[in-house]
C-alpha cells in the first residue's frame, strides 16, 4: 500500500465514495441521425412539464442550445447524454431541457484524452 507524506501527516488510501465526474460540450452541429432522439427527449420532457399545468403551444419548440454530457464513475462505463434545451415558440417562460443517452463508446479513449488534457490544463496546471 502506497502512503503519501503531506508535511507532518501521512496519507494512504485515496478513496472516491459515490464518485461521480460529469463534462459537459457546447454542440456546434448535430447529424440527423440523431433529430429522432432528440424530438423525442424534447416531446418526453414536455409531458413531464405538464404536471406544473404548463400548456405548451402547438408550434414546434424553440432550441436554445445542445450539450454533450459526458459521466464518468469507477463502477460503470463512460457514459454520453445529449441535453437539449428549449422554449415555448409563444411562451419563452415555458421551457425545458430534453435528455438522452446516445452510445458513443467507440469514442471513449478520444474523450479521456481530451478530457484528462482540459482537467490538467484547467486545474493542475
Amino acid at each position: 500500500m502506497k502512503t503519501f507524506k503531506l508535511g507532518e501527516i501521512e496519507l494512504k488510501n485515496i478513496s472516491c465514495t459515490d464518485c461521480l465526474l460529469s463534462i459537459g460540450f457546447e454542440v456546434e452541429s448535430i447529424p440527423d441521425s440523431f433529430l429522432t432522439t432528440i424530438q423525442k427527449s424534447i416531446e418526453d420532457e414536455k409531458v413531464a412539464l405538464e404536471w406544473h399545468k404548463k400548456h405548451w403551444s402547438d408550434k414546434p419548440v424553440i432550441i436554445d442550445f445542445h450539450t454533450l454530457c459526458v459521466d464518468f464513475s469507477p463502477e460503470k462505463p463512460m457514459e454520453y447524454r445529449l441535453q437539449t434545451t428549449f422554449h415555448d415558440a409563444e411562451d419563452e417562460s415555458l421551457e425545458g431541457c430534453g435528455s438522452a443517452y446516445v452510445d458513443l463508446s467507440a469514442y471513449n479513449d478520444y474523450m479521456k484524452n481530451i478530457i484528462s488534457d482540459f482537467l490538467f490544463n484547467k486545474f493542475f496546471k
